[in-house]
């Protein structure tokens, strides 16, 4: 008995003679010694058969049962039948072999663990397909496998993963993918390569790329599937969080950021901030001023309070806080704190922003530094 993929061969030898003997003859000593040998290979052949269907390793179904009969010896005298027994496990599972030890299919158990993790979030059912010793490559992802699963919980519950190909080298399951409902205004195409060992994911890289339209296709194909995506997904305030959220990251003690890579995270690079209704600030510019305020106020915070998403815009009401150690906007650090609000509006184009139109109160601020 061998396996082939999910399908296990069972092979056996003589099921009987076609020749006949005389009546009162004992038929035992009728048969020469390799030919009770052979039906011994064959009765066994069956209680294997026998036993691995009464197991409980899985649906199994024999998919087809042929009989071939050829000759064997010198004589070539036809009184030999092999038998050969495909079965197919349904649900592509895993099968044991005679010596008992467990054989799984890496595709399927790559595949199952996906849509256990992701689409079904079964936190507890997906530790089993996940090493505890886990190794994580992806730049996205912090490490371990409670990293990974730390990850999965904090997005949002409409997530799903569709697998588009899959390729198994060795212990190596190649997957070309697609996450839609990441949060975000474009869904992930992704690359996973994951290497398995004893039955569980054990290591894995990744590449991750945003969907693009039918027209911003340099090939005019689509990046999943055979079809481009009907439409882009409605802008919701989780989608819109995250976009904002480098932005305001970059103001958060800007000093100790690289503020230009968040901003470029955040906002495409023809962005303009808007101060007035005709001055506006380029990215490259926006970076400079938030530089700027972060060395006035070191421990300079900025944090959401509220999020509203009309059609492609999205309005912030924030809130900042600090110390300032130097001049700011013309005024003397008095060693006192201020906090103000700010409201700003932005314009958003595809998976960034694209302007944004902000009033802060600094004059409260400024009053608060002076008091």
């Amino acid at each position: 008995m061998n396996l082939e993929g999910n399908t296990v061969l069972i092979t056996g030898g003589n099921l009987g003679s076609r020749a006949r003997a005389p009546l009162g003859t004992d038929r035992s000593s009728r048969k020469s010694e390799p030919e009770r040998s052979a039906g011994d290979a064959a009765r066994q052949t069956h209680r294997e058969v026998l036993r691995l269907l009464a197991t409980d390793v899985g649906k199994i179904v024999v998919e087809k049962a042929k009989l071939l009969r050829e000759n064997v010896g010198p004589t070539r005298d036809s009184s030999s039948i092999s038998t050969t027994l495909s079965l197919r496990c349904t649900d592509r599972s895993i099968f044991k072999s005679k010596a008992g030890i467990a054989m799984t299919n890496n595709k399927v158990l790559v595949l199952t663990a996906f849509e256990t993790l992701f689409n079904k979030r079964d936190y507890e059912a997906a530790a089993k397909f996940w090493s505890p010793d886990y190794i994580q490559h992806s730049a996205h992802i912090p490490p371990g496998r409670d990293g990974l699963f730390n990850l999965v919980k904090s997005v949002p519950p409409a997530l799903r993963y569709e697998n588009h190909v899959v390729a198994v080298d060795g212990d190596y399951v190649l997957l070309h993918g697609r996450f839609t409902g990441n949060g975000r205004p474009r869904a992930w195409i992704a690359g996973d390569v994951v290497r398995v060992a004893n039955g569980v994911l054990i290591e894995h890289w990744d590449t991750l790329q945003d969907e693009v339209t039918q027209e911003e296709s340099k090939s005019g194909l689509p990046m999943f599937g055979d079809r481009f995506s009907a439409a882009q997904p409605e802008l919701t305030v989780e989608m819109a969080t995250a976009i904002v959220a480098p932005l305001y990251d970059a103001l958060n003690q800007p000093q100790k950021k690289d503020v230009r890579t968040l901003l470029a995270q955040a906002a495409h690079a023809d962005y303009k901030s808007y101060s007035t209704n005709e001055d506006w600030l380029s990215r490259e510019q926006l970076a400079d001023v938030f530089k700027q305020i972060g060395a006035s106020v070191p421990d300079l915070a900025w944090s959401v309070k509220d999020v509203v998403v009309s059609g492609d815009r999205v309005i912030v009401r924030g809130e900042a806080t600090g110390t300032p150690v130097g001049e700011l906007f013309g005024t003397r650090a008095t060693g006192k704190s201020f906090k103000t609000m700010a409201v700003d509006v932005f314009t958003v184009r595809g998976d960034k922003l694209a302007s944004a139109y902000h009033v802060e109160n600094w004059i409260g601020a400024i009053q608060q530094i002076q008091r």
